[in-house]
């Protein structure tokens, strides 16, 4: 079978979670960039930068090629800037969105009916079996970060 040019999975993780968290989390004022896409940060912070560094095989399903993507969603916001506040919500809004496993499905997984308006296609999102948070404080800026595995499959569509 042949397959389909296509992006790297972890571009794809990376670009499904900008548009997830653009679309459904609270975050107005505030860049969400992809890590891959070779776009620096903006300087004016808060910002967010979603990261997903790898996608190696997943060893323990048999039958289909899944990957454990490896992903890193960091929250920056320089205290001068931000009150510690509104920080805190975008934090919040950050981690809601993405420990929402079904609206996450919707980002990757393509509809059972209707139109689809997904960006990214060709990577199947089966489930997160890992999540945590961190937070860090270095001079003025504030550092909020959830990782995340998700066990995701490549698939022709």
């Amino acid at each position: 079978m042949a397959r389909i040019s296509r992006q790297p999975t972890t571009k794809c993780v990376e670009s499904a979670i900008v548009q997830h968290l653009k679309k459904y989390a609270a975050l107005k004022g505030c860049a969400v960039v992809a890590k891959g896409d070779g776009v620096e940060a903006p300087e004016q912070l808060p910002c967010i930068i979603v990261h997903c560094s790898s996608a190696p095989r997943h060893g323990d399903i048999i039958g289909f090629y899944a990957r454990d993507a490896e992903v890193s969603v960091t929250l920056y916001a320089d205290s001068e800037q931000t009150t510690e506040t509104k920080c805190n919500k975008y934090a919040e809004a950050m981690e809601t969105c993405l420990d929402w496993v079904a609206g996450l499905k919707k980002q990757f997984n393509k509809p059972t009916s209707g139109r689809d308006y997904r960006k990214i296609r060709g990577v199947y999102l089966h489930e997160i079996i890992d999540f945590s948070t961190e937070y860090d404080t270095e001079g003025t800026i504030w550092q909020r970060s959830a990782n995340l595995t998700m066990v995701v499959q490549e698939i022709d569509e």
